[in-house]
């Protein structure tokens, strides 16, 4: 309609000012669209985007976009990987992911297991105290069928359950 009405010569500056207004929402609703990363990344403060890419990840696996959900949890560890509670996280979208697939996809299942136990692994070695809680996050349970969970088990989380957590503990 706008167009119409400029071909007609029916310009006027309240005209002009309501198209360059929906420009701009086109745009803001374009960046929105194109992807989670781009809106985040024009809104949220540094603060906030780790816990919106960790929650993006979470999200994705829970609709049972595992792979979508795989790709996402590795750019939240690339983001902080020394940071124990975004491995937890990682290893939570990991969990949510071997829940996620469906059929006969042992390997796959299997892959998102190694990789959630790994993360767990680096975020418990950083900070043991998460032994505690960690195991408790209903969305890891679907990790405790691997192998690899009953290593996890006795290698790093019985020995950080078993460290006194603070020297009056010792005496």
């Amino acid at each position: 309609m706008i167009g119409e009405l400029e071909r007609e010569g029916k310009k006027s500056a309240p005209l002009t000012s309501y198209k360059a207004d929906v420009e701009r929402a086109h745009t803001y609703y374009v960046a929105a669209v194109d992807g989670f990363d781009d809106a985040q990344n024009a809104i949220a403060p540094p603060a906030l985007k780790a816990d919106l890419s960790r929650l993006h990840a979470q999200l994705l696996a829970r609709q049972g976009m595992h792979a979508e959900a795989a790709v996402a949890a590795e750019l939240v560890r690339a983001k902080a990987p020394n940071d124990a509670i975004n491995l937890i996280a990682v290893a939570r979208v990991y969990g949510l992911c071997v829940a996620a697939v469906t059929g006969d996809a042992s390997d796959l299942r299997n892959h998102y297991a190694r990789a959630g136990i790994a993360a767990l692994r680096q975020s418990l070695r950083i900070n043991p105290a998460l032994a505690k809680g960690t195991p408790l996050e209903p969305d890891i349970h679907p990790l405790f069928d691997h192998p690899a969970w009953a290593e996890l088990v006795s290698e790093v989380v019985r020995p950080a359950l078993t460290r006194p957590s603070s020297p009056a503990a010792t005496s």
